[in-house]
């Protein structure tokens, strides 16, 4: 049986926690509702998932099942710009671009044969030299891929409330970003954040 049979499967959603922080600057437009903001930041994401993958194209009409899972973790170096409009009092929304630079990425692979019990993936007779690890008696192939898209770009849409305290602002926001790639170059593998985050800013 071949390693991997399967090509393009899709995978269901997943949810995870990722963490970012960084620094901005914000330029207020002379109507005092309109402004710019610009940030750069650390973030870091890890998350996995599982397909289940079935053919009954078996000599013996037996039908194949292998779960494909995919572990990725991967830190990002962000840049975004970000327009906002005020509504009522301290509260607006926000629109706006970023791009994320992959700074250290990991990413796992794996196929574990579910059914039938009596077989086994052919094993590759250079496994080792290429760096293929097979367990449970050739029923599981490892495969460290690292072929990570070199950025990532995405949309920012969301909401803010801002509290000015004399020349310290605190703006708390909640934002929606919307991938516009994929984060691999070999799966379908998109990464959509919803980002709880607050600013703090000086006047000057």
């Amino acid at each position: 049986m071949n390693a991997n049979p399967f090509t393009n499967q899709r995978f269901p959603a997943t949810q995870s926690n990722s963490f970012f922080g960084g620094i901005f600057g914000e330029l207020l437009l002379s109507n005092g509702s309109t402004s710019f903001v610009l940030k750069t930041q650390y973030s870091n994401f890890t998350t996995a998932s599982v397909a289940i993958i079935e053919s009954s194209k078996l000599p013996d009409e037996k039908t194949m099942s292998i779960r494909h899972s995919i572990h990725f973790s991967s830190s990002f170096f962000n840049v975004e710009l970000i327009g906002f409009q005020r509504i009522i009092d301290q509260f607006g929304f926000g629109l706006g671009i970023g791009a994320g630079f992959p700074i250290k990425s990991d990413m796992d692979t794996r196929f574990t044969l579910i059914s039938p019990q009596e077989a086994h993936f052919e094993r590759d007779p250079n496994a080792d030299s290429k760096g293929i690890p097979y367990s449970d008696d050739n029923r599981t192939i490892f495969v460290d891929n690292e072929d990570v898209a070199n950025r990532q770009l995405f949309v920012k849409l969301g909401v803010r409330y801002g509290f000015q305290f004399d020349r310290i602002s605190i703006s708390p926001s909640l934002f929606y970003n919307l991938a516009l790639n994929n984060a691999t170059r070999q799966e379908s593998f998109t990464m959509n954040v919803l980002q709880l985050e607050v600013d703090m800013g000086f006047g000057v």
